[in-house]
């Protein structure tokens, strides 16, 4: 069985990477929209990155349960 400890760590680790793919995605298809005329107003980082840490904080919680999840009952899997 993984412990819960790992289980923070993979959880902790996996942000980093994935916060700038987010936000960059975001920022770029932003940029993308702004050029075409679909929106308005520059696409600004502060929403970007605060969007980015709402998505993520999310994600990073469901993760964690869903690893306690498997780590409980995914040994009757086979």
């Amino acid at each position: 069985m993984e412990s819960r400890r790992k289980s923070l760590l993979k959880t902790a680790s996996w942000p980093v990477v994935h916060f700038t793919f987010v936000a960059g995605i975001i920022y770029f298809g932003s940029k993308i929209l702004y050029n075409n005329g679909v929106l308005t107003e520059q696409p600004e980082w502060e929403y970007i990155g605060l969007y980015g840490l709402t998505y993520l904080s999310l994600e990073m919680t469901f993760f964690f349960l869903h690893e306690r999840f498997w780590a409980k009952f995914g040994k009757k899997v086979r």
